[in-house]
């Protein structure tokens, strides 16, 4: 694949991404909305399944380009059967579309060398396991960040007696604090199966369940960090600004031990 090739391959979650946020102020209603942004990422995710048929690089590029694809494709999902999901439009598409224009800009002002992993397709179904989940917390946990970003916004507005079009556009704070402590028990689930189909790609590819590398440690204290955070909700009601605190804590690591570590790599790399 020459250069402008990829250029043209790695836009499509800018592309998608600007479509996405265009449907949002163009149309309204939450079906024709959920239906143009499902077809967008699944035409995106399609484009990442061919491209991991030749060997996957789990460079930084590739790696947000795969989480922003699956993000808004479970953003899609949920939107149509959960008005709070598309209340908080106006905080995760602008997000997931500053974070595809980042990415995009990364490639093509610090283009790093990338090395596939075609080898470990072949040798074990485990990765395939630990990419979907790791990429599947990482758009739970998106999708509760914006939801905890929502309730900070609208308690500070609150306090201040103050109101402003992007408060009043997000949804009520006890919705969005439920949806926060659903993504977030989604979130756990899945985050407990990649813990687990890592360590069964440890095992097959090095004899070990855990080499305590910066990702696992990250991902693990992320899984500390959110079980705590259910368990504080659900003995002694923490919510509020202290629930956010620690729910964009989790989301600094997840953020941080996937997306992060690539990007130190590359910059290392380049």
């Amino acid at each position: 694949m020459n250069q402008m090739s990829q250029v043209l391959t790695y836009s499509l979650p800018v592309f998608f991404a600007l479509i996405s946020l265009y449907a949002h102020a163009r149309w309204r209603k939450r079906a024709v909305m959920a239906c143009l942004i499902g077809v967008i990422s699944g035409l995106s995710l399609f484009q990442v399944w061919l491209a991991m048929r030749g060997g996957w690089s789990g460079d930084f590029v590739h790696t947000i380009w795969l989480t922003v694809a699956a993000s808004i494709a479970i953003f899609a999902l949920i939107l149509p059967v959960n008005k709070t999901v598309y209340d908080l439009s106006g905080l995760f598409l602008p997000l997931v579309t500053a974070t595809a224009f980042f990415a995009m800009g990364w490639y093509i002002f610090a283009p790093a060398p990338s090395v596939a992993v075609a080898q470990d397709f072949n040798g074990t179904a485990w990765i395939f396991v630990h990419i979907g989940t790791a990429v599947a917390t990482y758009a739970m946990l998106t999708i509760a960040a914006c939801a905890s970003l929502a309730v900070w916004i609208k308690e500070h507005a609150l306090k201040r007696k103050m109101r402003n079009i992007l408060a009043d556009g997000l949804p009520p704070v006890m919705a969005a604090e439920s949806l926060q402590m659903r993504m977030l028990s989604l979130a756990e689930g899945v985050l407990a199966v990649s813990l687990l189909s890592g360590m069964a790609v440890e095992y097959t590819s090095k004899g070990v369940l855990l080499s305590f590398s910066h990702k696992e440690v990250l991902s693990l204290l992320a899984f500390v960090v959110i079980g705590f955070l259910l368990l504080a909700n659900h003995r002694f009601g923490v919510r509020g600004k202290r629930a956010s605190r620690l729910l964009l804590l989790a989301y600094l690591l997840v953020v941080l031990g996937y997306p992060g570590v690539k990007l130190i790599i590359g910059l290392l790399v380049s």
